[in-house]
């Protein structure tokens, strides 16, 4: 056994020596590229001017690729001695792939490419024009000798041959993991050869960017938003689960008269309330993974820097922008409100309606403290097909509710904890959240002439039911303000909801 196993391990150290042998010289169509004794690296000059920089010293962001910038590049694959070109890096193996980080490669110009690939001889190439988009902050891009060898025209690739030409127990896209794509011409390894640039200086994104407007082209993206000079970024709300941040739209206006301030706030998705931090506090940065949650645009995985606010004394006015007020008419449009994705609002004398209660819809139609559609008694209100519990008739209940403004079905209110309330003349509704207010049971303030006005954060989500599908998010009883109540009492946007600290360290006094 053992002379048997000594016997396999000189064969297999032969046939690496083989291959070692093919690697440096050898023309077999099995191999990708040159592989060396020792790694080297490909190095990217810039060879001409980079694109223009705005009025912040940075490149502006682009997602129009119409208008994407362009850049000129130079490839050379060094030794490991970091200067000379190997020049051994040739033939029709020869190639590499550019992209960007972040951002993405969407052509490239030259004397001979394919695709973002490009194609070296004597371990160099070019006067390559590359195309840019969606580029922003600290950029680069990055080239690789990722194993991609471009079939040519009306031949066929070795990854879609039907062989195993590398005899690794693998054929052909996309099973051989050294198959890069269809038309890759070579099943043999990469060298894995590998180079980025110099920084390429683009603006970071800031919340507007983000936010869309109305949709956003970071998602799935990870991005850093500063918020030193001109930047002003504020926390505005804390919750169960993360906060809300908004930028000043002062300083919005003053970079961009033409910018829309609105599209100025964000949810910060922290599984918990963040730790040490509170309303007023500054922003100074910002990271995190941008997706979409429930129709909201968020940031995920987050975490960021701050300058605490500690109390006007020591630090100033809170700096929050003023409440934007939602008029009736601003609440039935959808590109409106969604402008207002997390930002802190207010309606004036919105009335939650009193359909609403735990007592069944009398004959599926809700009324005055009866809104429960789980007509069946099954503890489901099947209002959605496909959802478990579907139910006709339950689903006609619920859609008599959505279509009621007096009504908030009474599962729903159970589930979600939000009421539905309507305001002004032509008659606005939202949602309205009393979670976080201590001590307040909106079912106790039913009907007309109870709220002069709900403040909080705008929540966004989607479903099929219920409508609207906005939410404002009250953040403690400041935010709640009764008929009647002495104005004395009344706080404005700058002492609402807000805590004071004696130092950076010490907990809230709220």
């Amino acid at each position: 056994m053992t002379r048997h196993l000594r016997h396999l391990t000189q064969a297999r150290l032969a046939q690496l020596a083989a291959l070692v042998v093919v690697a440096a010289g050898s023309s077999c169509s099995s191999t990708k590229s040159v592989v060396a004794d020792k790694p080297g690296r490909i190095d990217i000059t810039f060879e001409d001017k980079l694109p223009a920089p705005g009025p912040s010293g940075r490149i502006p962001i682009s997602f129009d690729d119409t208008k994407a910038q362009k850049v000129v590049i130079g490839l050379q694959v060094l030794e490991s001695d970091g200067k000379t070109v190997r020049t051994s890096f040739t033939g029709r193996n020869a190639w590499v792939r550019l992209s960007a980080s972040p951002g993405q490669v969407i052509a490239v110009e030259g004397a001979d490419v394919a695709g973002p690939n490009v194609h070296l001889t004597n371990g160099e190439a070019h006067k390559l024009t590359v195309t840019l988009s969606g580029t922003y902050g600290d950029a680069r891009i990055i080239a690789q000798d990722v194993g991609y060898v471009p079939a040519a025209a009306g031949t066929t690739p070795q990854c879609s041959d039907g062989v195993d030409n590398d005899d690794n127990g693998y054929a052909d896209y996309p099973v051989d993991p050294n198959c890069f794509f269809i038309n890759d011409d070579s099943e043999g390894i990469s060298s894995q050869t590998y180079g980025v640039s110099k920084t390429i200086a683009y603006d970071f994104p800031r919340i507007h960017d983000v936010q869309g407007p109305g949709y956003t082209p970071f998602n799935g993206k990870q991005v850093e938003i500063p918020g030193t000079g001109d930047v002003h970024m504020f926390v505005s709300h804390i919750t169960k689960d993360g906060m809300f941040v908004v930028d000043s739209e002062q300083d919005l206006s003053a970079i961009d008269p033409k910018h829309d301030p609105r599209f100025s706030g964000i949810f910060i998705y922290n599984f918990n309330p963040p730790a040490e931090t509170h309303i007023c506090d500054r922003i100074t940065r910002l990271n995190g993974n941008v997706s979409i949650f429930g129709g909201a645009i968020q940031l995920g995985t987050a975490a960021w820097n701050k300058e605490p606010w500690l109390n006007p004394t020591t630090s100033g006015p809170c700096p929050l922008p003023d409440w934007v007020e939602i008029t009736d008419a601003l609440s039935g449009q959808l590109g409106e409100m969604q402008a207002l994705q997390s930002r802190l609002v207010k309606v004036k004398s919105p009335v939650v309606g009193d359909h609403l209660g735990r007592a069944l819809a009398p004959k599926g139609v809700p009324d005055v403290a009866a809104s429960n559609c789980d007509l069946n008694g099954d503890g489901i209100a099947g209002c959605i097909a496909n959802k478990p519990g579907y139910d006709a008739a339950e689903t006609k209940c619920c859609d008599l509710c959505n279509a009621d403004i007096e009504c908030t079905e009474w599962n729903d209110y159970l589930a979600r904890g939000h009421v539905k309330m309507h305001f002004g003349g032509a008659d606005g509704v939202l949602f309205a959240s009393f979670s976080q207010v201590n001590d307040f049971d909106p079912l106790d303030y039913l009907g007309k002439n109870k709220y002069a006005e709900v403040r909080g954060s705008v929540a966004t989500f989607t479903l099929p039911a219920p409508i609207p599908s906005f939410t404002v998010e009250a953040r403690c009883a400041d935010d709640v303000v009764m008929v009647g109540q002495d104005p004395a009492t009344i706080r404005d946007v700058q002492h609402a909801c807000v805590c004071t600290r004696a130092d950076p360290d010490s907990d809230c006094n709220y």
